[in-house]
């Protein structure tokens, strides 16, 4: 049966165990995996927030572009009032609209401009950068017109402006626009409604300095705590910054990791007690097996021994080897005696099974105890003679009646008896006694055995348990009877008292209420 556990529990192990393991294992391993991907997941999503405030930015020149190339009179060269305002509306301090060949030239004499003190410093960066309207004028010959910063100008207060530089066709000819935008009017005339619309209440959107990343704007309170950035495509030298409004990612992939590790945890723990209640559950198994065991095997042998007498006593009567009359009667009384215990040892087991099924019933009756204890005393004398044992008795002369089932408190004494018989090792006397107390109707029965430990007198009236089962002293038996005792004497509404110490023996005592006694 050991062997069978053993292979069991080392199947459990291998089919549950080390699977379960390495689920974990992987578990644990692809977190961080999972972790990054949910955080690059979520900075393409807010990059994209980005994309759209830059996209939204370079829609907006576009458009304005698009009028202004609308109210340009290529044959005056110049700017009426109306593109005046649209452009300085707008954030741009300064620009002019010159024409421009297929070679990049300019001819800034052609132009108009508004007259600042910019003008200069505007003129002198388009004839600088020659490679720009160059790349320019390329794109616009395959059909695409590109606005492109081209470098800051500061005026003469320490102002700085953003160029922005774009080919216009009007009629067919082309036009280099440039314009000097001043960064901070921009963001806060133009973006800023923007940005706050694509904020709404999850985002917080900010505008920075490359330089110094000090915030010039915010959508929210000022917060460093800046998730994904991305360049302003107008404006280089300005970071756009995004971020969670109510939780950063960092947060999030933590609780999101803590969560999962706390599934696991749980998954764990519950595969861990249902693997230890598999375990419990092979033991009890195991343990129930066992004791199954030992009692088929321990009554077997209680059986087998009156049977063997009532065999060589009745095989010596049949042969005639008898002649005494006398020796004849003693014979015929072992006979009977023996056959009575065998007949109280299967009547037990019975009764144990009705107990496990709720259906022995007891039949209640006066009687008395004195008597019943005689007649207890005289069936076990040749069991208790040929075992080597001694009793005396301790009765009073009157009766002591009780109302109770006969046969079972009968079965009740002999329980006692018999336990006192199996742990008793060099001493062999039992002594019994009845007494009366104020309330109560006593039997008690006294050995000079092994006696019981104190910690172990709660678990006595377990079923199949058996005190002396260890290496010191070993007794037959099944573990039943102190468990019908205990029934017996709760259905007669008794109590069961037991004083006892180890190398000093037991003494067992039945008590009835005299309540119940006289009712």
């Amino acid at each position: 049966m050991r062997k069978k556990t053993s292979r069991l529990f080392i199947t459990i192990i291998l089919l549950i165990v080390f699977p379960m393991l390495a689920f974990f294992s992987f578990q644990l391993s692809t977190a961080n995996e999972n972790e990054q991907i949910i955080n690059d997941v979520y900075e393409e999503q807010l990059s994209s927030v980005l994309f759209s405030v830059n996209q939204y930015s370079n829609d907006f020149i576009s458009s304005l572009m698009d009028r202004v190339a609308g109210g340009y009179d290529p044959v005056t060269q110049w700017l009426n009032k109306e593109v005046d305002y649209l452009i300085t509306k707008d954030g741009f301090e300064s620009y002019l609209i010159t024409s421009i060949d297929t070679e990049s030239n300019i001819n800034l004499n052609a132009g108009q401009s508004i007259d600042t003190t910019l003008q200069t410093l505007l003129i002198k960066n388009c004839q600088e950068n020659t490679s720009i309207r160059k790349r320019l004028l390329a794109y616009k010959q395959q059909g695409y017109r590109k606005m492109e910063p081209v470098g800051l100008i500061i005026d003469h207060s320490g102002i700085s402006y953003q160029v922005i530089m774009v080919i216009l066709t009007v009629d067919q000819q082309n036009y280099l626009f440039a314009g000097a935008i001043d960064p901070l009017k921009f963001i806060g005339e133009v973006l800023s409604p923007k940005m706050q619309q694509i904020a709404s209440q999850q985002l917080i959107l900010t505008l920075q300095k490359k330089t110094d990343q000090v915030i010039l704007y915010s959508t929210d309170a000022m917060s460093n705590n800046l998730l994904v950035t991305s360049k302003l495509w107008l404006f280089p030298d300005y970071l756009l910054g995004v971020s969670p409004k109510s939780v950063t990612i960092k947060g999030i992939i933590k609780e999101r990791r803590n969560q999962n590790l706390i599934a696991i945890g749980v998954l764990f723990l519950m595969m861990t007690i249902g693997l230890l209640m598999i375990f419990q559950n092979i033991r009890l198994e195991y343990k129930l097996n066992q004791t199954k065991s030992d009692f088929v095997s321990n009554v077997s042998h209680e059986i087998r021994t009156p049977l063997a007498l009532i065999r060589m006593f009745s095989e010596t009567l049949l042969l005639g080897r008898v002649k005494d009359g006398e020796k004849h009667n003693e014979y015929l009384e072992i006979i009977f005696k023996e056959t009575n215990r065998l007949t109280n040892i299967v009547n037990r087991i019975l009764n144990f099974s009705k107990i496990e099924a709720e259906k022995r019933k007891y039949q209640l009756a006066p009687i008395d105890l004195t008597t019943l204890v005689k007649e207890v005393f005289s069936d076990y004398s040749y069991h208790l003679e040929s075992n080597g044992f001694t009793w005396s008795q301790t009765l009073p002369d009157q009766q002591q009646l009780i109302r109770g089932d006969r046969e079972a408190i009968y079965e009740a004494m002999i329980i006692i008896i018999d336990n006192a018989m199996k742990y008793s090792d060099e001493k062999k006397h039992i002594e019994v006694l009845i007494s009366q107390e104020k309330n109560a109707v006593i039997i008690g029965i006294q050995d000079q055995g092994i006696g019981i430990a104190s910690d172990r007198l709660d678990q006595i009236f377990d079923k199949f348990y058996r005190v002396a089962d260890n290496d010191r002293y070993f007794a037959q038996g099944a573990g039943l009877g102190l468990s019908i005792l205990k029934h017996i004497m709760d259905a007669h509404f008794g109590e069961i008292e037991v004083d006892s110490q180890p190398d000093k023996g037991s003494i067992f005592k039945l008590i009835f209420k005299k309540e119940q006694v006289d009712g």
